[in-house]
């Protein structure tokens, strides 16, 4: 009788343990972003537009991504070719100026959120938005 006792609550435990991580499995999918946009619109940009519009428009993109308060100092990754970034900075949205980005092929920012990796990257193609990559997970999958 004890045995079976057992053999039951050990099938019990199995199957919560099972449910258990297929839920967390399930949240953690439904939860990541890793898209890439390269025609139409996304994070209220819009593919071709200028790079000073583009900077105009940072606190609206960074608002649709999730970044709750535009005063927190940001990190931004400023890359001039396709190498290492040229300027890392750590500044408030408010604070960013327009030339220091003025000039890149790509740009970075690293939204901080409840998220281990949050960030939006915006890619120019002749001073024109070409490519919008948005990446977010809890904690990175193997």
């Amino acid at each position: 009788m004890r045995f079976t006792f057992l053999i039951g609550t050990i099938k019990i435990v199995g199957i919560i343990l099972i449910v258990l991580v297929i839920a967390i499995i399930t949240f953690l999918y439904f939860s990541s972003i890793n898209s890439t946009i390269t025609k139409g619109t996304g994070y209220e940009l819009t593919i071709g537009m200028s790079q000073n519009e583009v900077f105009k428009r940072l606190p609206n993109a960074l608002e649709a991504s999730g970044m709750k308060d535009l005063n927190t100092p940001i990190n931004v990754n400023v890359y001039i070719g396709v190498d290492a970034p040229q300027k890392q900075l750590k500044v408030a949205l408010k604070e960013l100026n327009y030339s220091s980005l003025d000039n890149a092929s790509k740009w970075v920012f690293f939204i901080d959120s409840n998220y281990f990796f949050d960030r939006l990257t915006l890619e120019f193609c002749d001073k024109k938005l070409c490519k919008i990559e948005r990446y977010r997970l809890y904690f990175e999958l193997p």
